[in-house]
């Protein structure tokens, strides 16, 4: 059991926590190689982080292709509040 602990100390593989925490860096390609082939690593070993994964690129995927117009009247409305309510 101790063995474990230490060598849990000394690993660079990175938590579940880690992953969660530089997945949008991975994404954008902005992480250095070493902590690129750690993700990498701890993905492919952990069925949890992998369909997380999977899920987080695929609503990317969605929401980057996804195309919103906002309609004339909101935008109107939206400006006559700013203008009616901020002090000058």
């Amino acid at each position: 059991m101790f063995k474990l602990l230490i060598s849990k100390l000394f690993t660079s593989e990175p938590s579940c926590q880690d992953v969660d925490g530089f997945l949008a860096d991975y994404m954008e390609g902005v992480l250095d190689e070493e902590t690129v082939a750690d993700f990498d690593s701890h993905v492919a070993k952990c069925k949890m982080c992998m369909q997380y994964f999977e899920q987080y690129k695929q609503t990317v995927r969605l929401t980057s292709t996804a195309k919103v117009e906002i309609p004339e009247e909101l935008v109107s409305q939206t400006l006559t509040f700013i203008q009616q309510n901020i002090r000058r």
